[in-house]
This record gives C-alpha cells, structure tokens and sequence, in this order.
C-alpha cells in the first residue's frame, strides 16, 4: 500500500456511538421536529428520507451524545440491514440515531469522511464488517462499539484519501444514473397501470372485482417442511421469500435442491413459466413471475397462483398482486407479531380488479417491451458494478 499506515477508527475518529428510542416506541414520534434516524433510512453511499421520524425537543434532549453533525458517516449497526453506511445529508439535520445507528466522526486532520463512506461500503472492507457482525454467535447480526473502535481501515496521506474519493464518486455517479433509468421504467409501468385501469381503491372506471382464488386455475401453499438444500447448484432451484425482490427474482441467494427432493415437494403441483410465486411470510406481498428455466419447486413462506387465462392475463395478475391495494389488504390480514405472516385462506379472498381481459393483453405486451429493455439496462449495470468493484478494490491498496 505504498507505505500507507494501518489505522484503528478509534485513532482516527472523534466519536463512534449510537442512541437509543425514545420512551414510548413509535408513540412518541412526531409529525415534526427534530429526526430521528433509524437503519430504514440508511443504504449503501444513499440516505432515505422516505420514513424518516421526527422527535419533539424534550426528546432530543435524552439523546444529547449523539446529536449528528455535518458529514458525520452513520452506520446500521443490527438486523438485516446491517453495515450499510451513508455520510449523513444536509436536509436531515438537525438529528439524533437511534439504537440501530452508529455515528462514525472523522478527526479532520486524519481522516476524510468520503474516504470513509467509500471504504466501508467497498466490497471488500464491508465484507470484513459483515464477517464481524455474524461471527459473535448472536442470533442476529450486530456490530458493538468495541468492534467497530478495533476495526482497521487502510490511512493514505488526506490529499491521497480525497483523490481516491473523486474518482470513485465520479465512477459512482455513472452507476447511480444507470440504476435511475431502470427505476424510471418502474416508475412508467405504475403509472401506465393506474392510466390504463384506473386507482383499484376507487375503482373509477367501474371494473369488476373478483376474489384472487376466482382468478386463478391453481393456488397452493408450501410444503410445511425445511427443503434438504445442496452445497451446489444443480438443475431444481428452491424459491424462498429471501430471492423475491422488488418483482424479480435474485438469483444470487438462491438454493438448490436434488431431484428427489424437488419431486417430493411438487407432489401437489408442478410449477412451470408463468406461474406466480408470492410471498406470504415475512417480507409478505412480494411476488414474481417464473422463468422458463431452471425447474422450480417452492421453499419456505411462499405460495403459487397459476392464472386462469381465460379471465385473467398472468402479467396483470401480478402487478395487481404487488400493487398499494392488494398489500394494504394483506396488511389488515397479517397475523405475525413478531415476523408479519397472512394466512392462505385470507389470500386466496384479496379482492382485485377485473377488467376487459383484451385491456389486459395490451398492458402485458407494454409490460414485457418495457421489461425487455430494463434486463439490458440491468446488463449494462451488472457490468459497471463489477467494474466499479474492481476500481475500488485497487483504490484501497494503492494501485489507483
């Protein structure tokens, strides 16, 4: 690392710490006042003001040692959502952290916030924390401030730190507007939705409205039983909650299973291309369509719905299924108290619109050009991501 020292954060910071919730939990939040800023509001180089809460002065005042300042570095320090990291922005200040975040302070002298925020989240330094937060043997990850105060980062001189910082931000930015390009067609599929059908909560246009089980040919739960996973990939995936995202499905969690073991749990229905796998538990409402390929059996927490096409087209199905009206229903059925889950019975009445099936062939085919050109764009940032990680890893030791 050309001669770069090897620093502890508690040598080169001036506070490392994290708050608490204000007695009475989310009773005590207020419509405004000062934020509080919990882990929901904290991604990787992002900060969400989506949800963001407020507390009144008396308070803020419980929670004076950790007052955040400008270009303070905050950091999820438990649950699923730990070590994402974000420099905390102007328009959120002023603020405190709850228990979940840590407030990482740059001694200016040493240490440059961007530095900071960019080394932590690097693939490889968050790799090192990650490692720490689920090696303690908790059930549930979590860093604690000794670990964090012994976590070692690499210290080139500051001018050195700030270069390093400019060229990934600039390398950054290009990732950043890829990524926008794809929320936008998001964004144009929701509002071609509600263009083409309508609000489902007003239902101005006068549709039908059927019960999701009236829908469809085929709807089954999940065998109630672990699926025996392999080591390896193999030709049978095993869909669980965990690979339902946002739609899609993320194939970088996805387990595998043998023959014997997908042909076991498919004894009720064999599921093929097109059906619709939702979640039911924990992170319930999600749902994606599947795949021509590789087979798929059903994991844990999810159910199918397999579309009767002659009253229903499976695409709109499932953009009714994920839409603001069906997942406010499944929220009113939920029946976890601590991992939020709704009952099959209760699923199988969420009400959904039905209109004319030739309206719904015509948002399907827009659904699947637009989805067509977001898997090249999703192409194109896979790509940027690899070469921002491998411009990052350089960064950090030296060879930039």
């Amino acid at each position: 690392m050309l001669g770069w020292k090897i620093k502890k954060l508690s040598d080169v910071t001036t506070k490392i710490g994290s708050g608490s919730t204000p007695r009475g939990g989310k009773g005590a939040y207020k419509e405004e006042g000062i934020s509080l800023i919990r882990s929901l509001n904290i991604h990787d180089k992002k900060f969400l003001k989506k949800d963001l809460a407020f507390i009144d002065d008396s308070q803020a005042e419980k929670l004076k040692n950790v007052i955040v300042e400008e270009n303070d570095v905050l950091l999820n320090i438990t649950g699923a959502s730990v070590c994402r990291c974000s420099i905390v922005p102007d328009f959120v200040l002023p603020a405190r952290v709850n228990q979940h975040v840590a407030i990482l302070r740059s001694e200016p002298e040493f240490l440059d916030s961007k530095y900071l925020e960019l080394c932590l989240t690097s693939e490889d330094y968050k790799r090192r924390l990650l490692h720490i937060a689920t090696s303690g043997g908790a059930t549930r990850e979590a860093l604690t401030k000794e670990q964090l105060e012994n976590f070692e980062i690499p210290l080139p001189p500051l001018a050195e730190q700030r270069r390093i910082a400019a060229i990934l931000d600039k390398a950054d930015a290009i990732r950043r507007k890829q990524q926008q390009a794809i929320d936008l067609c998001d964004q144009f599929l929701k509002a071609l939705f509600i263009d083409m059908f309508g609000d489902p909560v007003t239902n101005p246009k006068g549709w039908e409205v059927k019960n999701l089980e009236e829908l469809c040919e085929k709807i089954v739960d999940c065998p109630h039983s672990t699926p025996k996973h392999l080591d390896e990939i193999s030709k049978f995936a095993s869909i669980r909650t965990s690979e339902i995202k946002n739609g899609y499905i993320d194939w970088s969690k996805m387990k595998y299973v043998s023959e014997e073991e997908y042909e076991k749990r498919n004894k009720r229905l064999v599921p093929v291309a097109g059906d619709i796998v939702y979640a039911r538990e924990g992170s319930f409402g999600e749902a994606v369509i599947l795949p021509d390929a590789p087979k798929i059996c059903l994991g844990q927490r999810v159910m199918l719905f397999r579309a009767d096409l002659e009253k229903c087209n499976n695409v709109f199905l499932w953009s009714m299924v994920r839409s603001n009206y069906v997942y406010r229903q499944a929220l009113r059925k939920n029946c976890g108290s601590t991992v939020g889950h709704v009952n099959v019975g209760d699923i199988k009445k969420f009400k959904l619109l039905l209109p004319p099936l030739d309206l719904q062939n015509k948002f399907a085919e827009i659904v699947k050009k637009t989805e067509a050109k977001k898997a090249k764009m999703q192409k194109s940032l896979k790509r940027l991501n690899d070469s921002f990680n491998a411009l990052s890893q350089k960064a950090f030791k030296g060879e930039l």
